[in-house]
């Protein structure tokens, strides 16, 4: 697992499923996070984000009565989001290329399947929480900085499970002033 991180940070975790929601918390309360809220759905979540403001937020892609994309796409663009550059990572059990794209299109920083291994998992945080490219983070797809796919937690490229899916890469270094965000060298 990556190392713990160097100072407590604030995650909020938006899932429906109780149980889903308990494991990232142990997850991440074993890797030595600050401090980790629960909510139940977006809108729970925008409440809460309206009140506080998180270093970083991972959250179920389908759920009501607000769903991810709404959820991201609020935290991106409303003058009531305390923090529209806030880190994002979509977990999804619908890791098919349509809900990517649309994931990577509503403002996610990165995209895991679910089941995630925690080891992956603390390392998405940890990369996304890290960059230090000055980019504001915005919905558009030129913005995209990775996602993660089943590949990222074992299984073989070409596999029926990660068919037609663009193969799991590290961000490209962006050149200083070169104006341009790094994308995936596979993403459209």
């Amino acid at each position: 697992m990556t190392k713990r991180p160097a100072s407590p940070i604030k995650i909020l975790i938006v899932d429906d499923n109780p149980l889903l929601q308990r494991a990232l918390k142990d997850m991440l309360g074993l890797w030595g996070v600050g401090q980790i809220t629960a909510v139940g759905n977006g809108q729970e979540a925008k409440d809460a984000l309206r009140r506080e403001v998180y270093d970083l937020m991972v959250t179920d892609w389908v759920m009501e009565p607000v769903g991810g994309s709404q959820l991201v796409q609020w935290i991106r663009q409303s003058p009531g989001s305390l923090r529209p550059g806030m880190p994002i990572i979509v977990l999804t059990a619908n890791a098919d290329l349509a809900t990517v794209r649309s994931a990577w299109d509503a403002g996610a920083d990165s995209v895991l399947a679910k089941p995630v291994p925690a080891a992956t998992l603390a390392r998405r945080i940890d990369a996304v929480l890290n960059r230090r490219d000055g980019f504001p983070r915005t919905g558009t797809a030129e913005t995209r900085r990775d996602t993660a796919r089943p590949a990222d937690q074992g299984s073989p490229q070409g596999s029926p499970s990660t068919a037609g899916l663009p193969s799991p890469r590290p961000a490209t270094p962006r050149p200083a002033g070169s104006g341009m965000a790094p994308v995936s060298s596979t993403h459209p």
